[in-house]
């Protein structure tokens, strides 16, 4: 079992928010697809999708612990 520290199970906490959202904007921006809402909703789920790529990026860090 690896070792976290608490940074890293904040982290995973805030990767399960980012990925929630994440689904909520590509869900979105579905529905918006051919209206004159689709740019905005695409620009939101670029966002979330960066996001997700920060907090996993986070959590592939080495743990080190004392």
């Amino acid at each position: 079992m690896a070792l976290t520290t608490p940074e890293q199970d904040r982290s995973g906490t805030l990767l399960d928010a980012v990925l929630a959202e994440r689904d909520r904007c590509q869900d979105r921006y579905e529905s918006a697809i051919g209206t004159n809402c689709e740019m905005l909703a695409y620009l939101r789920l670029r966002r979330a999708r960066e996001r997700v790529r920060q907090y996993q990026r986070e959590l592939d860090k080495p743990a080190f612990v004392s």
